[in-house]
């Protein structure tokens, strides 16, 4: 049957299909007060199967084991655990009964021998439920069933034991040596003394396999006896005619037997079977205060039954009847009957009287001694690991119920109120638990009772202890994925607790008012998976703190205690994080956006923020972010940070520009990491700028060239190299603006080259010069020229001379024409003319400094005197010119000349008078031009003419200027090239 719950879990995921979640949180979201986390309790909502406890450490009900009916009917009774072999010994006594004054036995003496199970059965199922999943059918008294069904079918003694005449027998109490050889009474049994004698049998006696070996003891008679100390007792070996059901082994190794009708003695025998002197009970002093207060100072025991504690040697005698000799008078009013005695080891002393109201009846009394109900049992268990270890079972022969001495009751009940055992004194009340004849433990600490003898339903009730508590329960879930509960619980085997078998889990959506079981696999491990489909929709309950899981251990005997958790909705941990970038608008930098989305169930605190820029290689390197933490997201919150990369060169190199933004929350003791990339794609541009001058000359020799080249791109450029058309460029003579060979974006280098000119320069005039710059960039070569040209600086003058008669004036006008026919300035001119009488050279400029452009003419003017001697003379002035280039180069225009003749002169007058010239007459200066009669410059000479210098005469002047029309002047240029 599938629960309501499982139902609703299959539904759900039909549903929704199958949901990964993001991330996962051991944190929950927040909700209201938990109110069941911590509750415990006993009771479970699995349906109460009788016979099985609900509680932890309580017992319960795990197999039975069906007596076999030979004949007649069964009669369970000794029962005990073989040491050598753990075997399970079960007597069934054939219980004689009485019919119209005949006895008779109703059913077969026998001994049963169950080989212990290889392995042990149980009749747990799963999810609570008992004898299903392949589980032995439920333990139960009506059948052997649970535990009793590994123990199988047992081998039966009877035949040529208890068949024997004569016919009646009785196998009751079983005890044991160390060598599993065990000790039967028979106690319809009877034998004479002298039969006894030759072959003792009220005691049979069996190897551990069954094998019967010599007996013990016999009937006897009344008269068989012996005294000691004045006591008259039974003969050794001999039981004086009285009933024995029980025997059990002494601590130094004998055993001992009651002997019930006023015999007042334990027959005891050696651990070879050999008889010894019995136990006197006639007249026992009681040495305990407290035994004294209840039972007087000396006792006499008519004893029914007898145990003894293996630990502590002490002796445990059930009485059928027993009398205090020293107050005969009142022990009807001052005496309880309703317990067990108990003798120091060797039994000559009472130190003790455990009683037990619910074995009292009513004494009957007679002449001072009165009599209670017969106490059967006097069981002590003795196994250590039995959670019961050292108690005392006893029984009333008027009571079906068997009494933990000063503790529980053990009886019939198929109800969980019946076999609530609310405490440790608390009834145990399990299916035929009634008419309990014997009491044991195995090595485990399970309870083995014979019960029900004559019935249909007698056998062996199998008991053990539910499981301990359950503790310390968690309940954790990752997001859409199957809870978790897990807890902590001791599963040792110990103290009668049967092995845990199942963990059962139950939920409630109420908060606890009701639970139901959540059907699960069996397994014993302390944890279980919990389909999350039985939460779904239950967002409201679980959000007002209803929801919770509670989770019990299950064995055969029942559940342990539960304990309780309540189930937090989990904080699923799902961070959305958007990364976006774009180039700003020169694209140098990246403008990045950064975008986290809280899609949680739950508000999340202190979200980190990083950024890192990712290569091509896939190395790291960190980003600065204005704001790395982000206090607090709600749900579906989102937060933006923004941030600007500039773009490198390594990047433009790559072709892109990747970044990876990483936010990260811890939650619930977790870190919890998403990032997300984006790449932008960038460009590199290679670039060179190549510009070429010549440097200002500074000479008319050579020209220095300056090359110079720029990075114009964006990306830096390396293995660069220089070519130049006019030559070899030297590495000393490129100026790196860091290392040699390579520039930065927007880096310059500076080249130099002198050229000097040659001939064939001069005489194109200038000079074109090609430089070529290259280098690379990502493997691919960048190049780029320039192209100069300089003219070829050459500097020349062309220099012409005239002269005009002036007769009227007596003068000779000269003019020398000086032209810069080159292509440089010229200045500091000199002009030399060293004709006679020569005026001041006057310089006439065509600016107002005195040098000359290309193209510019300089006019020098003089003036030199005509005299007589000059008459039909040619006079020749011959003028040199220089001056310095703007270079500092000097420049020639080697010698002009002119030539003027002067017509012949008349006839001089008688006795003329000479005409003597004024000092200064014939010379003038360039700087500071003056008149024609001004002073001669210093260093100026007038050209020679080899004539006497005289004045001409007025009339001869006059007659000059008659044949001033006629006079040829006849010019001489003479130039002189001077090589700079």
């Amino acid at each position: 049957m599938i629960s309501p719950i499982m139902k609703k879990a299959a539904a759900a995921i039909t549903a929704t299909g199958i949901m990964v979640s993001f991330l996962v949180s051991g944190a929950t979201v927040s909700q209201a007060a938990d109110l069941i986390t911590g509750t415990k309790g006993a009771t479970t909502s699995v349906p109460y199967t009788s016979g099985k406890a609900q509680g932890s450490a309580k017992w319960g009900l795990i197999g039975n084991l069906k007596a076999p009916v030979i004949r007649g009917s069964a009669n369970p009774y000794g029962i005990g655990i073989n040491p050598a072999t753990g075997d399970l010994w079960v007597s069934d006594s054939g219980k004689v009964a009485y019919f119209l004054g005949s006895s008779f036995q109703s059913g077969t003496p026998n001994v049963q021998i169950y080989k212990k199970p290889a392995e042990p059965t149980s009749d747990y199922g799963e999810n609570g439920m008992y004898g299903s999943a392949g589980a032995v059918a439920t333990a139960t008294d009506r059948e052997t069933s649970g535990a009793g069904v590994g123990w199988g079918q047992p081998h039966i003694i009877r035949d040529g034991v208890f068949d024997t005449d004569p016919k009646r027998h009785g196998p009751r109490g079983i005890a044991f040596d160390d060598a599993g050889v065990a000790w039967v009474v028979d106690s319809e049994f009877y034998q004479k003394r002298s039969e006894g004698e030759a072959n003792p049998q009220r005691i049979k006696r069996f190897a551990a396999d069954g094998t019967q070996l010599q007996g013990v003891g016999w009937a006897g008679s009344w008269s068989d006896t012996t005294v000691v100390d004045g006591q008259t007792l039974p003969a050794p070996g001999s039981f004086r005619a009285g009933y024995s059901v029980s025997v059990a082994r002494m601590q130094n190794g004998d055993f001992i037997a009651n002997t019930e009708s006023y015999v007042y003695a334990l027959p005891r025998f050696g651990a070879d079977g050999s008889p010894k002197n019995p136990i006197s009970l006639q007249r026992v002093p009681v040495t305990s205060q407290t035994a004294q207060n209840t039972v007087g100072t000396v006792v006499r025991i008519d004893p029914y039954a007898v145990s003894v504690n293996s630990e502590t040697g002490l002796i445990y005698v059930a009485p059928t009847t027993w009398y205090a000799d020293d107050a005969p008078t009142n022990v009807e009013t001052n005496k309880r009957f309703g317990g067990v005695f108990v003798l120091n080891p060797d039994g000559t002393e009472v130190v003790d009287y455990s009683d037990d109201s619910r074995l009292q009846v009513a004494a009957v009394c007679s002449g001072g001694r009165c009599k209670g109900d017969t106490i059967m049992g006097a069981f002590v268990d003795n196994e250590p690991n039995s959670a019961s270890y050292g108690a005392v079972f006893a029984m009333k022969q008027s009571s079906a119920n068997l009494v933990q001495i000063n503790s529980r009751t053990w009886t019939s009940g198929s109800s969980a109120a019946a076999n609530a055992q609310a405490d440790a004194a608390a009834v145990v009340a399990v299916p035929g638990l009634a008419t309990v004849r014997g009491v044991t433990s195995d090595a485990n600490g399970y309870k083995y009772i014979t019960a029900r003898q004559g019935s249909s339903n007698a056998g062996v009730r199998i008991l053990a202890q539910t499981p301990r508590p359950v503790t310390d329960l968690t309940v954790s879930q990752e997001c859409n994925a199957d809870i978790k509960l897990s807890w902590k619980h001791d599963q040792a085997q110990t103290q009668s607790i049967a092995p845990t078998e199942d963990y059962v889990v139950e939920m409630t959506k109420d908060g606890g008012a009701t639970w139901e079981v959540v059907p699960a696999a069996k397994t014993t491990e302390q944890t279980k998976m919990i389909p999350s489909a039985v939460v779904a929709g239950l967002e409201t309950e679980t959000a007002a703190g209803k929801v919770g899981f509670r989770v019990s251990a299950w064995n055969s005997a029942g559940n342990g205690d539960w304990v309780a958790a309540q189930y937090q909705q989990p904080l699923c941990v799902k961070l959305a994080v958007e990364k976006t970038g774009a180039l700003n608008a020169d694209g140098t930098a990246v403008d990045w956006n950064i975008k986290v989305t809280n899609n949680s169930n739950g508000q999340l605190n202190n979200v980190n923020l990083s950024d890192v820029l990712v290569a091509a290689d896939g190395s790291e390197t960190a980003v600065q972010l204005p704001q790395t933490v982000i206090a607090t997201l709600d749900p579906a919150q989102s937060a933006t940070v923004q941030v600007q990369t500039p773009v490198t060169e390594g990047q433009r190199l790559q072709g892109f520009v990747k970044n990876k933004a990483i936010a990260s929350v811890a939650v619930g003791g977790k870190t919890f990491t998403e990032t997300a990339q984006a790449s932008v794609p960038v460009t590199y541009s290679a670039a060179i700028g190549v510009t070429k001058n010549a440097q200002p000359l500074v000479s008319e020799d050579y020209v220095q060239w300056q090359i110079t080249a720029t990075n114009n791109g964006n990306v830096t450029i390396t293995e660069m190299m220089f070519d130049d058309t006019l030559g070899d460029i030297a590495p000393t003579d490129i100026v790196w603006p860091a290392t040699a060979g390579q520039l930065a974006p927007g880096e310059s280098v500076t080249a130099t080259l002198r050229t000097d000119f040659t001939d064939a320069h001069r005489a194109a005039g200038s000079v074109t010069n090609v430089a070529t710059v290259a280098g690379k960039v990502n493997s691919e070569t960048v190049a780029a020229q320039a192209e100069a040209e300089v003219k070829v600086p050459h500097s020349k003058l062309t220099a012409t001379k005239t002269g005009k008669l002036d007769a009227a004036a007596g003068k000779i006008h000269w003019t020398v024409n000086v032209t810069n026919s080159g292509n440089t300035v010229l200045k500091d001119f000199e002009v030399t003319d060293n004709l006679a009488g020569l005026s001041q050279l006057v310089y006439e400029w065509p600016n107002s400094v005195a040098e000359l452009q290309p193209g510019e003419t300089l006019i020098v003017t003089a003036a030199s005197p005509v005299t007589l001697q000059h008459s039909e003379q040619a006079i020749t002035n011959v003028a040199a010119v220089k001056a310095v280039s703007e270079y500092g180069k000097q420049v020639d225009a080697a010698f002009v000349s002119a030539t003027v003749t002067v017509p012949a002169a008349p006839e001089p007058p008688v006795d003329p008078q000479p005409i003597n010239p004024q000092p200064g007459e014939g010379s003038g200066s360039p700087q500071s031009p003056q008149d024609d009669n001004g002073p001669q410059r210093a260093g100026e000479k007038l050209a020679a003419t080899g004539a006497a210098e005289q004045l001409i005469p007025v009339g001869f002047a006059g007659l000059l200027l008659l044949l001033a029309a006629s006079v040829v002047v006849t010019l001489v240029a003479q130039q002189r090239r001077r090589r700079g």
